[in-house]
């Protein structure tokens, strides 16, 4: 659980100067300075389609019972959305501002009344989904999160902050289905299984690639294609305010876990790389090698180092027996970071780097 100090007990803790009341008269006296306190506590880290409890506990150490608000503030956060339900789309509706989003901001959901005997405490326990819907309403991020809770109790206010990270995570593709488009080369994306990727942006946008080829020529230049989208009524997976700036990670398909006699088939997005941990093989040559998309090719990806030398050597296990590995050696090993608009241009086909700046 992610807890702040403020005062004690290894959690926030602020005290309140509120107002007591015994609720059976009416009457009402002024509590002591620290009658009253409120501990916060939060996960540490969820990812993406779980719920985040978080816990403000409220300690009465007066001698009258009192009654008041607790609330948590997060903006632009819907509490009740279905934690694995993406945003509405109405694609008729051909709105550029939303790339077709349909997208409501909640006001102020997250309240409760509370009641707190003499000497007691109470739990008030609030769910944050971490939902695709808040994620793209831009109320959560993929990194640290600040929550503010409030006690509000005869007319006086405490607030302080707590922080819970949202971590990436491999996902299903975009839903609905069927809406699904690179926002590169225009091809629908599950057409290939075996070489789709998807790249995130930390306030949640997803732009998903019907292959590895293209993802990287968006990794390199995202603001280029975040531009040339801009118009597009479909949904590419940014939405309004995607910041290319913030880029978080590629998820990619393991090519060691590729199969079919085509090397088109993989297990899915539980087996996919989180390519902060991979490695590319920069090889200019896959699209007569293997059933890749797109004229340029793709770059082949691989968790394990060891894996992608045995790839440049000729020696992995899922190659064609017939394979020529002798344009490719392990200086084309390379991390995400090693991605830049030169060793990615090849994947183009078109030549179409010269222009985009």
């Amino acid at each position: 659980m992610n807890r702040r100090t403020f005062i004690r007990d290894s959690s926030i803790v602020f005290t309140l100067a509120i107002t007591a009341g015994c609720l059976e008269n009416d009457s009402t006296t002024a509590l002591e300075e620290d009658a009253v306190a409120v501990a916060v506590e939060t996960p540490d880290t969820i990812t993406p389609r779980e719920v985040a409890e978080v816990t403000a506990t409220i300690t009465n150490d007066a001698d009258e019972q009192f009654s008041g608000t607790v609330g948590l503030e997060v903006e632009r956060v819907d509490p009740d959305v279905d934690p694995d339900a993406f945003p509405d789309r109405d694609f008729e509706a051909g709105d550029p501002d939303r790339f077709g989003l349909v997208l409501e901001y909640p006001d102020d959901p997250f309240q409760r009344d509370v009641t707190v005997d003499a000497g007691d405490s109470e739990d008030v326990v609030f769910e944050v989904p971490a939902a695709y819907k808040n994620l793209e309403l831009g109320g959560l991020t993929l990194e640290e999160n600040t929550l503010e809770v409030a006690v509000d109790a005869g007319g006086e206010t405490r607030s302080d902050e707590a922080e819970f990270t949202v971590e990436d995570a491999a996902v299903e593709w975009f839903q609905p289905d069927g809406d699904k488009w690179c926002p590169v080369c225009n091809m629908a994306t599950e057409q290939y299984e075996a070489w789709h990727a998807m790249v995130t942006h930390a306030d949640g946008s997803r732009p998903e690639f019907c292959s590895t080829g293209c993802a990287v020529q968006y990794w390199v230049n995202p603001g280029w294609y975040i531009d040339y989208n801009e118009d597009d009524s479909t949904y590419r997976g940014m939405h309004p305010g995607t910041d290319p700036d913030d880029l978080v990670t590629m998820w990619a398909p393991d090519f060691t876990d590729v199969s079919g006699a085509q090397l088109d088939q993989h297990p899915g997005y539980e087996a996919f790389i989180d390519m902060r941990d991979g490695y590319f093989v920069l090889d200019d040559d896959t699209v007569s090698k293997f059933s890749t998309p797109m004229g340029g090719g793709s770059p082949v990806c691989f968790a394990d180092y060891d894996d992608a030398l045995a790839y440049v050597d000729g020696d992995l296990e899922n190659l064609p027996d017939d394979v020529d590995m002798d344009n490719v050696s392990e200086d084309d090993i390379v991390e995400l970071e090693g991605l830049t608009q030169a060793n990615v241009a090849v994947y183009d086909g078109m030549g179409r780097f010269s222009w985009r700046d």
